[in-house]
């Protein structure tokens, strides 16, 4: 029972994660040369907290959706090194770091608009939305017994 109610949360976090990253996917999409010119060059945190204090709506909302899935993604860790699947430890440790990789991304091209940047925000937040819907198809022993009961 216990590995059933963690099998849930981590899946549970998993879609939150999905849902949260295509919000992102859709906003970043729309958002190019919205950026607040007083961003530029003061770093990647100095970029992202002139984001969130002066840019326009959409873009605080999008810098502040995409801190919070990176706290969801440090759960999903958690959560499966609670559950002791090395397979999903290995699959929420890769899209944290993917995760993580968007964050930074991000804050880099608030701060310099490389285009580079924001290839590297599209594939990363790519292979994380992959990896987190792997968790939600991915049958393992124990939801297979909870499914038969």
């Amino acid at each position: 029972m216990k590995l059933t109610k963690r099998i849930t949360g981590l899946r549970t976090n998993a879609f939150a994660a999905v849902v949260g990253l295509l919000i992102e996917f859709v906003l970043g999409t729309t958002l190019y040369g919205q950026v607040p010119k007083d961003a530029h060059g003061r770093g990647i945190f100095g970029a992202f907290g002139e984001v969130v204090i002066s840019g326009p709506v959409l873009l605080i909302f999008h810098a502040i959706v995409g801190t919070l899935i990176v706290v969801s993604a440090a759960t999903a860790v958690v959560r499966a090194i609670l559950f002791r699947n090395p397979g999903f430890i290995a699959l929420m440790s890769v899209a944290f770091v993917a995760v993580l990789l968007a964050w930074f991304a991000g804050s880099a091209f608030a701060n310099n608009l490389a285009p580079s940047v924001a290839r590297a925000m599209e594939w990363s937040t790519a292979v994380a939305l992959l990896l987190y819907a792997i968790v939600l198809f991915v049958r393992t022993p124990q939801s297979a017994k909870a499914a038969e009961q």
